[in-house]
């Protein structure tokens, strides 16, 4: 068994690197088909990979198709230069491979699409892997997919629930640009080769995220039309048409309308029964949105062909679930579904501060448990946690997680000596501190004073925030002649650091304004 893996590019130079790392362990050749590319693109990809130079056609199945007649394995890896096995997936996919029946002509993978944090918003099926056969080719400007050319369907299988691709491409800036492309080329494509129920799922998506909303809600309703289905995207595009009319358009009955229509067709899929339980918690309907919501949860890793948005979802659903607890009274309940969503997520403040507020009463040791749990003698984890904890709260366990990050990881973290003091209950060192920081504000506020740029309403502003004593020391440093109150040891004091930091200044701005 040869396997040859595939991609073509134009600027990836960001996204490359994981792909090729990710290439360079399972695959026999690596195919990289250039179309393009102006930056460090094919410099990456001539280390690791042959690389072609393609003249770009304004279509993306010509270029594939360049791709696998440079192949010369037996099976071929298809993926964009954005997507990419996770390590684990990699031995048990090569397991697949060599066991496969010799009728199985292709596999369908799942494919999770990240955001810029890294969490899965959504997922859905396609072939990725299939293969080298002669009659298998790409068909389709955009959006282009796997054809048989002799006229039959592609037999395929689906893989593995452990194998499956990463998607990062739709995050931040990128999106802007490819759906423009796209829906540049899904137009040209309609106009060469006809309209296809299919454009619809595209035409939709490209409207939605450009936030043409009322052309997205037709396209999702065009496509809902036909009862035929594509890899399980009728459930993707009721779900999409149903975000659209209750999040843009605020038409709540027609949003219900097609909630009962999907759920009818497709009797408690979950990214449907999300919609419903949502709306019976904003409704406040609790009970019912809690068994609505616990049945999506017991439910949702049944393996099935649909284009889904649940797992994008799973942790909203367990912070209802959190909320719905805690009015009932039950704090264990609560606890377990924030520990869940920071297991997950361990950077999410807000739910971080929401297990803090539950937990804040508890002993020390307790905190520590629940904590540890999550943050788990992480060094990056724990950093997070006490940075969190440092700057919203006051607890002990902050003296706790600094001394453990210190003496296990020789890391230290900047810290308030004053806060420190109040920690440990020692209010007068507390207040002797505070004294002294708000002195030295003091000082550099008055120094401020002398600044070249200041107009007479700062300088009434700047006396107002100050004592009188810091007030008087202004007038000395103004005055051309000493006065009776640098008699006065305490203005002494003062007008000895507001001339200090005068002189600074003068020197700062001398160095600017060269």
């Amino acid at each position: 068994m040869k396997i040859t893996a595939c991609t073509i590019v134009k600027n990836e130079e960001k996204n490359l690197p994981i792909w090729l790392d990710c290439m360079k362990k399972i695959a026999d050749e690596i195919i990289v088909v250039d179309t393009g590319s102006t930056d460090n693109t094919k410099e990456l990809a001539n280390a690791a990979a042959t690389v072609y130079d393609f003249i770009w056609q304004n279509n993306f199945a010509t270029a594939k198709n360049y791709a696998l007649s440079k192949a010369t394995g037996n099976w071929i890896l298809f993926l964009d230069a954005d997507e990419y096995f996770p390590v684990a997936a990699l031995n048990v996919l090569k397991q697949h491979l060599n066991k496969a029946g010799k009728n199985i002509e292709a596999f369908l993978c799942k494919i999770k699409n990240l955001n810029e944090q890294g969490t899965i918003q959504s997922s859905f099926f396609n072939i990725r892997i299939f293969r080298h056969l002669p009659f298998l080719k790409y068909e389709g400007i955009v959006h282009e997919r796997l054809i048989n050319t002799n006229g039959k369907k592609v037999i395929a299988a689906v893989m593995d629930e452990n194998v499956y691709i990463y998607h990062t491409g739709y995050t931040g800036k990128m999106i802007q640009s490819k759906l423009e492309r796209n829906l540049t080329l899904l137009k040209k494509d309609i106009k060469k080769n006809g309209l296809r129920t299919s454009h619809y799922i595209y035409l939709s998506e490209c409207y939605s995220n450009m936030k043409k909303y009322d052309q997205a809600i037709l396209c999702c309703k065009k496509f809902l039309q036909n009862k035929s289905d594509a890899v399980g995207m009728r459930v993707y595009i009721y779900t999409r048409l149903i975000e659209l009319l209750f999040s843009q358009k605020k038409d709540i009955p027609k949003a219900l309308f097609y909630i009962d229509n999907a759920l009818k067709e497709f009797p408690d899929n979950n990214d449907i029964l999300f919609y419903k339980a949502n709306y019976k918690y904003i409704l406040k309907e609790y009970i019912t949105a809690e068994k609505l919501f616990t049945k999506i949860l017991i439910t949702k890793n049944t393996y099935q062909l649909n284009a889904s948005t649940i797992e994008g979802k799973t942790a909203y659903i367990y912070e209802c679930l959190a909320h719905i607890a805690e009015l009932k009274g039950n704090e264990p309940a609560a606890i377990k579904y924030y520990k869940k969503i920071l297991l997950n997520n361990y950077a999410n403040k807000n739910i971080l501060l929401k297990l803090y507020k539950l937990i804040q009463y508890k002993s020390v040791a307790e905190k520590i448990s629940i904590l540890d749990d999550i943050y788990n003698n992480d060094s990056l984890k724990l950093k997070f946690l006490l940075k969190i904890l440092y700057t919203y709260t006051s607890d002990k366990i902050n003296l706790y997680y600094r001394q453990f990050l210190q003496e296990k990881y020789g890391i230290k973290i900047e810290h308030s000596l004053i806060k420190d003091f109040l920690l440990i209950e020692n209010y007068t060192a507390a207040a002797r501190e505070s004294a002294v920081s708000l002195a030295k504000d003091y000082n550099f506020t008055a120094g401020s004073a002398f600044f070249t740029n200041n107009t007479k309403e700062k300088l009434v502003l700047l006396n107002s925030l100050l004592p009188t004593v810091y007030q008087n020391a202004i007038k000395e440093c103004m005055a051309k002649t000493a006065l009776k109150d640098l008699n006065n040891n305490e203005v002494r004091q003062i007008y000895e650091n507001i001339q200090t930091i005068r002189q600074n200044a003068e020197k700062v701005l001398k160095q600017n304004n060269k």
